[in-house]
């Protein structure tokens, strides 16, 4: 079983958000399992684009632009795009993307892997339980 702790979390809505998650030293992402097929392809391409994003150092303010824009068509679709770039166990700056149903009430804070190497064990997979 993987421990987490609860850490605060934001919607990225500037350039500078995604600065944060570019500089962190690994993510993971949890996809809602209630999306239809159309979201989960908005959201996963959302997911490239950051890939490509972490290694064009000489495009990444057009790219950022882009993704700002991905995540405003994923919350017209009815999901936030929340992240937490935090710190490790083993002081790692790790990065935990999640999307959130936008009806429902978000306190600010989502549950993290305390470890590194679990935060990475995760990689895209579809969140279980409660959102």
């Amino acid at each position: 079983m993987i421990k987490t702790k609860r850490v605060p979390s934001k919607e990225p809505k500037a350039l500078t958000d995604f600065d944060d998650i570019v500089s962190s030293e690994g993510f993971s992402v949890v996809y809602p399992l209630a999306a239809g097929t159309a979201l989960l392809v908005k959201m996963k391409m959302f997911i490239q684009s950051l890939r490509l994003a972490l290694g064009a150092s000489d495009m990444q303010q057009w790219m950022f632009e882009g993704l700002l824009k991905e995540v405003q068509e994923i919350a017209k679709d009815g999901y936030r795009t929340l992240y937490a770039v935090y710190l490790t166990e083993e002081q790692t700056r790790g990065c935990l993307i999640a999307f959130y149903p936008v009806h429902l009430q978000h306190e600010g804070h989502i549950q993290v892997p305390l470890h590194f190497e679990d935060l990475m064990s995760l990689g895209h997979r579809p969140a279980v339980g409660k959102h």
